[in-house]
């Protein structure tokens, strides 16, 4: 908007000014508003002229004493009429000394401050200096100029020429445009420089009457604090905690007195109406109502708006920056407050303490403060004073030191995590496998020659001569700076979230929150420049307008301009690529061996000087480049303006600082890194290499680009630091010594006749302002910029130097004090502008933290190596990087290189990456490779591990990536942007703002409406108490006929009755009614702010994992207190029997080391009785259970059982009628027994308690066993190994590291240790086979439905094809023969029919077990087709086959033919079985998981279970060329019921196509491994699914099968390993696995068709015959 002269029809502003109250307002501190003593002034007008339009009679002002103000008399003069068009009015006001005015006085002496010297007012003392404008004075007569314009307008109207023809001097632009300013209401005055008399300046001093800035402040909405504001709340539960994790609340305590000062207390604040102006803070005190530095803003503003032209049509003419920018005036700012402390001020000093040399705080000014505690280097350790900044430079600067404040305490954190990250890598550097082969004297290092890198001056150099090299690769390059990776992209999202919060907060305390920028004028070039002009459809108004056309050509050439600088940013990283090559081919060619051998660090280090240097330099070029450029555009507004010129520089510096790294990154050696060996010359000299310098060292890239960067970041930040600490200075200096330069006269007088002072004169405060550097448009630009660059270092490349935040958090310590400096000391002060926020730099912060996810993904997947490492790792190695560099090198016939002359004996170099050998050097060496003749290539091509890695690589980029997105896209939408208590106090302030202007008053009514509110009065009572109820109508009738009596009040009558206020009169001086209201429940609001919003959703994900958390801590304090329980009962029973056994101790010198067969018999001939034999093995199963933890719970009827069997049956026939007479047996703790729990493992499962017996138990009673102990299962029963959250881990006998195998792995242990004789335990994929085999005991898994089992629980219900089948488990064959004929003949009777008729009743047959006069044809494999087992398992099986072969029946004849056998198809045969054993998808695992304790060992597969199935097909494609057998295992799980369907179809196919292969050749039973492995450890079952396909098959086909122990591992076996073959991770795992295995039992499996199972265990007791005869 532009401000014009006022008609004389006007009425002229009217001044008022407040009453003053001495005793309440101190002389230099306001400790509310923090104004100190240069606003603590009356506000009178001295003499001086003060330009109003003309008026027709004089006008005097009297003081009111109805008004709220008292204005003291004005007396105006007409002053005599001149030829312009409108004439001035001189207002004379003189300055009377008020006692305000003396006590000021008295103040000034005592301090010792002359009135003249003061630096804050005009000369009179009074006026405060809000705005200084500074020229040159051009030494005519600015009087006779302005005649002479008069005569030409007068000229003008008569003739009709142009006016535009005349030109204007700067002298008479400078008078109208300060007319202008003194016609809006602005006083002015002039005083001359002390200090640069010879250059003539001359300084315009601008003060604002408190009328003006109100009405500035009105039209600019300024937010000012409301009377009686509230308090912000106390930070609640969530926020605290989540801004503690931010790194937002950093409390410290300083004194009272320093804490006033510095902190603004957070307030209500409304838009400035100036008819409401009571009801805002200090409005009784104009001096301190305004802060300086909101002063100055509102001055700013008509400064930018008034005309310099008094030409009406002239627009273009317009605003202090266009006459800046035409040198009309050299400079427009602010005055400095004094700043006593720094030498270089000559000011007066009284005010210092001089014993403690410290400053009287309550006598300092806010410059003066912030000098001490902000901008010293000393105080880096101090927190900013942010309020105090905020008031003193505004909030643009406020919220710049805020944001950089709050990014350097968020470095706090990574830069320790960084910091610990490179010494854990330090530390274990000498133990990192490739580096040390490279180092040590016998390692590869020393016996490796590496190819020369160029033709003529290159040599080979042995590969430890990178030892260096290859141990800082370990420090930067390890899995510790993934992991820091994925932390540092989350911070960086972290960050930013917690900056929008804590803006979120200043910006409330500061009224900026919802600060919308005023509407903005048109920049004065563009108004200028632009010729075409149109109407603007908003004002419409005629204004300058930019065609669209016109404007694309502007940014197609600016586009243009900026594309060919970056080229050539690029251009010149060639350049200094080439000098790289260059230098390093010197360096090769050099003497000194310390050069040749360190010649790539040499280079880097010199390459990365060079290059800080040139950007440095560019820099410069850049940043004056993109200011034309962005001039050249001429945008519209100063917004575009910064925002084009923000976007070119930082595309800019992006290409400039970060080219070379990206190109050492992804592009150095991945060009050039293949030597060609080429045909002879026509000179028969040999070249065997183009040059090929830039490649990578044999340890990767990864030092290099840390060098570059360290050297980058650090260098770039020294050398800022350097400039912005001493250029501000240099500058000071030159124009001083400039301007004593320009004082001398040849003759050497130096003239001063503007101020014809001694030379040596103080210099005014004016003086030392200008002195300073002049402050540039864009003055926070740089000071963003380079934080920003900063933040791309910290992010983009912070794994390749975990040390980058720690670097960056050393320079901003300083950076921050750098930069307080800069303002406090060296520039001059700034408009105190508004900001909301930093702008189009948060925009760009966002870009860089998404652009570092990937960025980091491509370093760890391209340039470091982690992917090869990790290939290496899972399917090359045996679990270690042992020769791993070996590995990573490629072969290369040196005998072909003619250039070298000091290792003439060496015939293979190597090189690094992954190439085939040349078919000619595969000929020469046909021993010295892994790779086969056929697998040669003569044009050096990348072998197939290259290819998966680069699959692996591709995959790792998509996975990190996708996961590292995610994570951050929830954590920016569950942490909201503002805190829920700011959010809660916004909408309080609005509330508060609405209720205080509703509640105003005119407190100037006249008699009348006092009588008639005294009559209002009466009815107090029957309104207010009743609140106008319908019952109350007589109540109501009074106030209608009031109405109707005093119509003129009818509308203030209605607006109490709504209010339901009581009608009282208000008193003027009682203004708490502005904030009397009730405070609204923002929570019952129907329209929550996007914040809340967040804020709910994240306290709904609080409580979901709570809700999941405090269940799972419940269940583990459930657990806690029954295992208590349950192990006092066990010490209870253990002092027992243990008193029983002592009593009778020859029972255990019986009992100890028989077997089942000698303990029936025992127990038949009645040498012990049942109760002997439970109390031994009551004792022999608590002593295990302390050594594997095997036990789950002791029976407690088993006594009784006991007892009744020894009183019941007393003679051997009686006996004999129990085949299991007083045989203790352990059982499976999923089977059902009355009284004891069956949890499956499951810890909500504990309450489970079985009412019941089921028909295990009842067929074992009445065979007159005696269950007596249930064992351990593993958590769903879905595992070969034994643990679960309830009972714990159970170990092997064995090697207590090692599993004992599962499900039915307690069974196994108890049975091993000789706890139990023998037990039942339970069959779904080798849950009774796998513990028999690594425990080394005998086990059977009967076909469906023969062995009775129901009820019983199972792992996952609901399968028809594969089922569990419970079956014994022993030590010896006979053991398990036993059960399983008192099993088979039960089930035709009706203890098992009435329980479970669908028992198929096939009794046992006796003359199938015997199998006398005829050949057994066993089929042998070792083998499946799926899974390759361990040397010492295939030799288990083939001895095995060895003595089947050997046996020879009664007569003499073979017992056995043994033959090998190949199953059809087992990968999709197991396969399949897996589909049917998650028959739904996996969701019943899932579900029973969700609220239960999950162990660490089902997480992977959970989060397999977990994943989406178009995910879990893309890993598995992916996955599939390196492990084709976790492809088949990730999508082993059915998609859909038809893909079940069709599961299920296969499976009974395959059924059927099984059993026809074995009968086309003729085999009755077959003998396999019972497992992959042999027993491994704890952690490896479920990493090692694949195993169990030799044992999972025979559940899919319901086979009978059974496994015998027959040897251990020895260690010809564990020397056999080096023969097995590696195919993938699993294979990798298993040999692991074998060579701790020395000692660990091996068996055999045998199985046969279903109904078989009497075939299958005559072969494993003639196997354990076999073996007991050798």
């Amino acid at each position: 908007m532009n401000y014009n002269k006022t008609s004389s029809k006007n009425s002229i502003e009217k001044l008022e000014y407040l009453k003053e109250d001495d005793s309440k307002t101190p002389f230099f501190y306001d400790e509310e508003n923090g104004n100190d003593v240069c606003n603590n002034k009356k506000e009178t007008s001295s003499k001086s002229s003060i330009t109003q339009p003309y008026l027709n009679e004089s006008f005097s002002f009297s003081s009111d004493s109805n008004s709220v103000y008292n204005t003291p008399s004005l007396k105006l003069k007409e002053s005599p009429k001149s030829n312009s068009e409108k004439d001035l009015l001189t207002i004379d006001a003189p300055f009377e000394k008020t006692s305000f005015e003396m006590q000021r006085l008295s103040c000034l002496e005592k301090s010792k401050i002359s009135w003249e010297k003061e630096a804050c007012f005009f000369s009179d003392g009074i006026r405060i200096i809000d705005y200084v404008l500074a020229y040159e004075d051009e030494r005519f007569n600015a009087e006779s100029d302005i005649e002479n314009e008069q005569v030409i307008i007068m000229d003008e109207k008569e003739t009709g020429r142009e006016y535009g023809s005349i030109k204007k001097t700067k002298a008479v632009k400078r008078r109208i445009f300060q007319e202008n300013l003194i016609a809006l209401g602005l006083d002015i005055e002039e005083m001359p420089s002390h200090f640069y008399s010879s250059n003539k300046i001359i300084f315009v001093l601008i003060h604002a009457p408190f009328h003006v800035l109100c009405k500035q402040a009105e039209i600019l909405k300024l937010k000012m604090p409301i009377i009686h504001s509230e308090e912000v709340n106390q930070v609640n539960f969530f926020d605290g905690w989540l801004d503690t994790w931010l790194i937002k609340k950093f409390r410290t305590t300083m004194k009272p007195e320093l804490e006033r000062r510095f902190e603004i207390k957070p307030k209500f604040r409304s838009p400035f109406i100036e008819e409401r102006i009571e009801c805002f803070e200090n409005c009784h005190d104009p001096d301190n109502f305004f802060p300086r530095a909101e002063r100055s803003r509102l001055v700013y503003d008509l400064l930018l708006r008034t005309k310099y032209n008094s030409e009406e049509s002239s627009k273009c003419q317009i605003g202090i920056e266009r006459m800046i920018s035409r040198g009309i005036y050299y400079d427009a700012f602010p005055n400095l407050q004094p700043l006593r402390i720094n030498k270089i001020i000559l000011s007066t000093k009284e005010t210092l303490d001089k014993s403690k040399k410290q400053l009287n705080i309550n006598e300092t000014t806010d410059r003066e403060l912030l000098y001490k505690y902000w901008a010293s280097l000393y105080s880096f350790w101090r927190l900013q004073p942010l309020d105090l900044i905020k008031r003193y430079f505004g909030t643009k600067i406020g919220i710049y030191f805020a944001w950089l404040g709050y990014y350097t305490k968020s470095l706090i954190w990574p830069s320790m995590i960084g910091l610990i990250i490179v010494l854990i890598a330090v530390s274990t550097s000498i133990n990192d496998i490739p580096s040390n082969d490279v180092c040590s004297s016998d390692g590869i290092g020393e016996k490796v020659y590496l190819c020369p890198t160029c033709e003529k001056y290159c040599n080979f150099q042995k590969l430890r001569n990178n030892c260096v090299y290859a141990k800082l690769t370990y420090i930067f390059d390890n899995y510790y700076t993934v992991i820091f990776a994925v932390v540092m992209c989350l911070w960086g999202t972290l960050f930013l979230e917690g900056w929008k919060r804590f803006h979120s907060e200043i910006a409330y305390k500061w009224g900026m929150l919802d600060f919308e920028v005023e509407d903005e004028t048109m920049r004065p070039d563009f108004q200028s420049k632009i010729k075409t002009k149109r109407i603007n459809p908003v004002s419409k108004e005629e204004e300058p307008w930019l065609p669209r056309k016109e404007k694309l050509f502007r940014w197609f050439c600016s586009g243009m301009t900026v594309l060919f600088f970056i080229c050539l940013v690029i251009a010149f990283a060639v350049g200094v690529i080439i000098y790289r090559v260059s230098f390093t081919f010197s360096l090769y060619g050099s003497d000194n061996e310390f050069y040749r051998n360190n010649a790539i660090i040499i280079t880097s280090l010199l390459a990365g000087f060079i290059n800080v240097c040139f950007i440095m330099i560019l820099n410069r070029c850049y940043n004056w480049l993109a200011f034309k450029l962005t001039v050249w555009e001429c945008p519209r507004t100063q917004t575009d303006f910064d925002n084009s010129y923000a976007l070119k520089v930082f595309l800019f510096q992006f290409v400039n600082y970060y080219t070379s790294l990206f190109y050492i990154a992804f592009f150095k050696g991945r060009f050039n890194s293949v030597p060609n060996a080429l045909d002879k010359t026509n000179d028969d000299t040999e070249s065997t290499f183009r040059p090929s310098l830039e490649q990578c060292d044999p340890s990767g890239c990864m030092v290099e680009l840390v060098i570059q960067l360290g050297t980058i970041m650090i260098g770039k930040q020294m050398f800022t630091a350097i400039i912005e600490r001493l250029l501000p200075k240099f500058y000071i200096w030159f124009a001083s010594l400039k301007n004593k330069s320009a004082k001398k006269k040849p003759n050497g007088i130096i003239p001063n006749k503007v101020n014809p002072q001694k030379e040596d004169k103080v210099m005014n405060q004016c003086d030392l302002d200008y002195s300073l550097n002049q402050v540039h448009k864009q003055y926070l630009f740089d000071e963003y910029l380079e934080m920003v660059i900063q933040f791309g270092f910290v992010t983009l490349f912070v794994t390749a130097f975990p040390l980058a935040p720690m670097f960056a958090l050393l320079n901003n310590f300083i950076e921050v004090r750098i930069d307080a400096q800069k303002f406090i000391c060296t520039f001059r002060r700034p408009m105190p502008a508004h900001a909301k926020n930093i702008g189009v730099w948060e925009g760009i912060l966002s870009g860089i933290s998404y652009t570092a996810v990937l960025v980091n993904a491509c370093i760890i997947a391209f340039t470091s190596d982690f992917i090869p490492k990790l290939y290496y790792l899972f399917f090359k190695s045996n679990g270690d990087l042992q020769g791993y560099m070996d590995y990573s090198l490629s072969y290369f016939d040196a005998t072909l290189v003619s250039n070298s002359t000091i290792y003439n004996d060496v015939n293979i170099c190597r090189f690094r990456g992954f190439y085939r050998p040349t078919c000619k050097f595969m000929e020469k060496f046909p021993k010295i490779t892994t790779y086969k003749i056929e697998e040669c290539s003569d044009d050096y091509n990348v072998n197939d591990d290259w290819w998966k890695m680069m699959v692996m690589r591709c995959a790792f980029v998509l996975i990190f990536e996708h996961f590292v997105f995610a994570l951050k896209v929830l954590i920016a939408y569950i942490i909201p942007d503002i805190p829920t208590k700011i959010v809660y106090q916004i909408q309080r302030e609005r509330h508060l703002s609405r209720k205080a202007m509703l509640n105003q008053h005119d407190f100037n009514f006249n008699k009348k409406k006092k009588r008639l509110y005294q009559k209002l009065e009466k009815l107090k009572n029957t309104v207010n108490a009743s609140n106008i109820t319908n019952e109350n109508k007589s109540k109501k009738s009074s106030v209608n006929y009031f109405k109707k009596s005093h119509p003129e009040m009818s509308k203030e009558v209605e607006t109490l009755l709504v209010a339901n206020q009581p009608f009282g009169v208000p008193q003027p001086e009682n203004l708490s009614y502005c904030t009397n209201i009730v405070i609204p429940d923002v929570l019952e609001t129907e329209h929550l702010p996007g914040e809340v919003h967040n804020r709910r959703i994240s306290i709904n994900i609080m409580r979901l994992l709570i809700s999941m958390i405090l269940p799972i801590w419940k269940k583990k304090e459930k657990i806690a207190k029954y295992n208590q329980e349950r192990l006092e009962k066990i010490k209870s029973l253990k002092n027992e029997v243990e008193k029983a056994l002592e009593d009778n101790y020859k029972i255990c010198q019986i009992l100890d080391g028989v077997d089942y067969q000698k303990l029936k018999e025992l127990l038949l001939n009645g040498h012990v009785t049942p109760i002997d034999v439970l109390n031994y093995y009551q004792n022999k199963a608590i002593l295990a259970n302390e050594d594997v933890n095997c036990v789950c719970e002791f029976i407690e009827k088993s006594k009784e059982i006991a007892i009744y069997l020894t009183s019941k049956y007393n003679n051997y026939e009686e006996r004999k009628k129990l085949p299991l007479y007083g045989i203790p047996v352990s059982i499976k703790e999923c089977e059902q027994v009355a009284g004891c729990r069956n949890t499956l493992g499951y810890a909500y499962n504990l309450d489970n308690i079985s009412n019941k017996d089921g028909s295990v138990m009842n067929v074992l009673i009445k065979a007159g066993a005696i269950p007596f102990v249930t064992t351990n299962v593993p958590q769903s029963l879905l595992s070969f190994s034994c643990s679960n959250p309830i009972y714990g881990v159970t170990r092997n006998p064995h090697k207590l590291t090692h599993t004992p195998g599962g499900s039915s792995g307690g069974e196994g242990a108890l049975i091993a240790k000789d706890g139990s004789i023998i037990g039942i335990g339970g069959d779904v994929g080798g849950s009774i086979r796998i513990p028999a085999a690594y425990t080394g005991i005998c086990g059977i898994k009967p076909s469906h439905l023969r062995f009775c089992s129901y009820p019983s629980a199972g792992s996952v219900p609901g399968r028809p094809l594969i089922n569990a089948s419970a079956g014994p488990m022993s030590k010896h064959v006979d053991g398990l023969i036993d059960i399983c004929r008192i099993f088979f003949n039960a089930s035709k009777e009706d203890i098992i029919r009435n329980v479970d008729p669908y028992t198929v009743p096939v009794p046992w047959d006796e003359e199938q077990f015997q199998s006398k006069n005829k050949v057994i044809k066993v089929g042998m494999y070792t083998y499946d087709g799926f899974f390759e087992c361990l040397p010492a398992v295939k030799r288990a099986v083939e001895e095995a086959g060895d003595y089947l072969r050997q046996m020879k029946d009664e007569n003499g004849k073979e017992k056995y033919s043994v033959k090998l056998f190949y199953p059809p198809n087992i990968p999709e045969a197991f396969g399949a079985f897996l589909k049917a054993v998650s028959v739904d998808g996996g969701e019943y695992l899932i579900n029973n998981f969700k609220n239960d304790i999950i162990l660490p060992e089902y997480k992977k597969i959970l989060f397999l279970l977990n994943l989406p199935i178009w995910l879990r097909k893309v890993a598995a494609f992916l996955i599939k060329p390196f492990s084709y057998r976790y492809s088949l295992i990730a999508t082993s799980v059915p998609t859909s019921t038809g893909d079940l369907r069709k599961t299920y179809e296969f499976i009974e196919k395959y059924r059927y196509k099984f059993v026809e292969q074995m009968k086309e050749e003729d085999i009755d039973v077959l003998l396999l491994p019972p497992n992959g492995t042999h027993a491994m450890p704890h952690d490896k079952p479920l990493e090692m699914i694949p195993v169990i396909s030799y044992t999972g098959i025979f559940n899919l086909l319901d086979f009978g099968a059974g496994v015998v122990t027959t040897s251990k591992v020895n260690e010809n076996d564990i020397a056999n390993l080096e023969t097995y073959k590696i195919n993938d991770r699993y294979n990798n795992i298993a040999k692991n696995i074998g060579k701790d295995g020395f000692g660990l039992p091996l068996g055999v499996q045998v199985a046969a068709p279903p109904f078989k199972e009497e075939t299958v265990l005559r072969v494993m007791k003639d196997i354990e015959t076999m073996l007991h005869v050798n």
